[in-house]
């Protein structure tokens, strides 16, 4: 129904559009027009009349009119000549009146002028009275003179204004909307590079107003000399709405376009420069036809396109280009003569064609901007649907982690009480299992496992700080015992670098991991000397070794799978470094290598 309604919509603009055309040639119905004789004597000629002169000489021909007026007329009498070509002059009973009459200027090859002259009553005679036309023509061949009308101004002067709107303000307007729809094209391709169509518009729009220039010819008389040579940019104007229509099709091979939008006014100019052909035969049997025939293959992709996908946008520019293509043909049998009402319609045409173009490119962009709107929207559902997904997965993913972390933390704590309280607890029950049971001892060892409890308090709520403090605080709780223990102890962080990334379960773990290497070296190695060192290394990483002396060898095989001993290295790698268990004769060595400044940093 609506591909009906469509279509319909294109037929009734055109329709329109041909009546709007035709009403531009009406003439006064009222007027009154008597050819007499011409003054060299030949047989009377009916009105109008159009004939070529000779390319490149001036020439005249000249028509006489006798009329009868009473001097007892109540409104003046005007001359009305609707259109003639080229240059014009006249008299009235031998009295000469060009400067007096208000004539509209010639153009070129594609317009007409006209005229609106007022016979002055002193001049005028009682009865019978004489008009002398002299018509020129040159350096174009092209002569013509329309039927003549006599009457009252306010009878003449609206056809006269209607000619002379068509002839120049209408110029005025059609280059404006040109100018106006370049420039729109311009700044889309200039935003949407990829947008073949808009680039073949904005040449076509383009081109016509470098072929428009001679409308401000009167204003500006220094384009003129070159309006004749803009009149070989119609083909390019013709071409580039090709390649528009072309690009609206999806045919995107247009090279031989722009080919040819390039070499049809080269070739124009060459063989004006050369003297080949003059420019009004150009303009006839080149320019015309090839800007017909362009618009002519346009129009069939337009209409092809329109049948097949109906839409307003397309009603409007096919109606438009249908106009446009009749009004061309219409000119181009105007001058060969066969018509004789002497308005050309490419300029009225123009306007409805731009007018049409205007509408497809804001119904066009509008339907792009409904399209982008259903997209945003289609997209706005997708996301939240893929949101409500991502949401889902994500509070999935939430309670994994927490357990994770559940998991994680039942771990540490589980070796917080191995390397700690457990090392103790297994002290109390050496000493109680022990023949001469030393209560005091057993005391001693139950105080250090409540302080080891209160260090892992203190530790999971110190600040962030130095490490030497808590290497300090580690050094204050291990001495004592050790000493009594009888073990030498030689304890040294001067070398160790300023370390204050860790947080304090990072902290507490360094803390661990040594603690664990000092117990490991007390129950394993039972040495006489205990030495416990910091020192900075040339990697961006600092050591902290713990060496027993003196006492039992290393088997490293059997000791590094105990739990506590990779335990150890665990906790090493979560920092960002590893641990090292080297054997000596009378014990081992055991290393903490960290980075300085963060996992990060290695």
């Amino acid at each position: 129904m609506y591909d009906l309604f469509w279509r319909g919509l294109a037929a009734g603009l055109f329709a329109l559009g041909v009546v709007a055309l035709l009403a531009f040639g009406v003439e006064p119905p009222s007027g009154k027009s008597i050819l007499l004789a011409q003054t060299s004597g030949a047989q009377p000629h009916e009105l109008p009349q159009r004939w070529n002169g000779t390319v490149g000489r001036v020439e005249t021909r000249q028509f006489g009119f006798e009329f009868e007026h009473r001097l007892d007329a109540d409104a003046p009498l005007h001359l009305y000549v609707p259109y003639f070509e080229q240059r014009l002059s006249l008299g009235l009973n031998g009295i000469d009146l060009t400067a007096q009459a208000n004539l509209t200027p010639w153009r070129g090859p594609l317009s007409s002028a006209s005229a609106l002259v007022l016979l002055p009553s002193e001049v005028l005679h009682d009865g019978k009275n004489r008009i002398d036309l002299t018509v020129s023509t040159g350096p174009l061949k092209f002569g013509a003179l329309s039927r003549l009308y006599l009457g009252p101004e306010t009878e003449l002067a609206p056809y006269f204004r209607l000619r002379n709107f068509i002839e120049h303000d209408l110029k005025v307007i059609v280059f404006g909307v040109q100018a106006f729809l370049a420039l729109a094209c311009i700044i889309l391709v200039a935003a949407h590079r990829r947008e073949e169509r808009f680039a073949w518009l904005g040449v076509s729009m383009v081109a016509s107003c470098l072929f428009s220039l001679g409308t401000f010819g009167d204003t500006f008389p220094q384009v003129l000399p070159i309006v004749p040579w803009a009149f070989m940019l119609a083909p390019p104007a013709a071409i580039g709405f090709l390649g528009f229509a072309a690009s609206l099709e999806g045919i995107r091979r247009t090279r031989a376009l722009t080919i040819a939008a390039i070499m049809m006014p080269t070739m124009g100019y060459i063989l004006i420069l050369s003297g080949m052909a003059p420019l009004a035969e150009i303009v006839l049997w080149v320019i015309l036809p090839i800007t017909a025939a362009s618009l002519s293959v346009a129009l069939v992709i337009l209409v092809r396109l329109f049948w097949c996908q109906p839409s307003a946008d397309l009603a409007f520019l096919v109606s438009g280009l249908l106009l446009m293509i009749g009004a061309v043909v219409h000119d181009q049998f105007l001058r060969l003569g066969y018509l004789g009402n002497g308005v050309f319609l490419a300029q009225p045409a123009r306007l409805l064609t731009l007018v049409g173009i205007a509408i497809f490119l804001m119904l066009h962009l509008a339907r792009i901007t409904r399209e982008l709107d259903q997209a945003a929207r289609t997209l706005s559902e997708r996301l939240r649907q893929r949101e409500d997904e991502l949401a889902v997965v994500f509070e999935r993913e939430r309670t994994l982690a927490e357990k994770a972390a559940s998991q994680s933390e039942r771990t540490r704590i589980m070796a917080e009480l191995h390397d700690g309280v457990a090392g103790h607890l297994s002290t109390i029950v050496a000493l109680s299992d022990a023949e001469q049971t030393d209560h005091r001892g057993i005391q001693t060892v139950a105080r250090h496992a409540l302080g080891e409890l209160r260090m892992v308090i203190d530790a999971l709520v110190m600040p962030e700080g130095d490490l030497r403090i808590a290497l300090a605080s580690l050094r204050e709780r291990s001495i004592d015992p050790l000493r009594r223990l009888g073990i030498e102890t030689e304890w040294s962080m001067v070398h160790l670098p300023d370390v204050k990334w860790m947080s304090p379960e990072q902290t507490l773990s360094v803390l661990r991991i040594l603690q664990e290497a000092i117990s490991n070296a007390v129950r394993h190695g039972m040495p006489q000397t205990l030495h416990i060192k910091g020192e900075a290394m040339s990697s961006g990483k600092f050591a902290i070794h713990v060496v027993n002396a003196g006492g039992k060898g290393f088997h490293k095989t059997s000791e590094v799978r105990r739990y506590g001993v990779q335990n150890m290295a665990r906790r090493a790698e979560a920092l960002g470094g590893e641990t090292v268990i080297r054997a000596r004769g009378d014990g081992a060595e055991f290393t903490l290598i960290l980075p300085t400044h963060g996992p990060e940093s290695v």
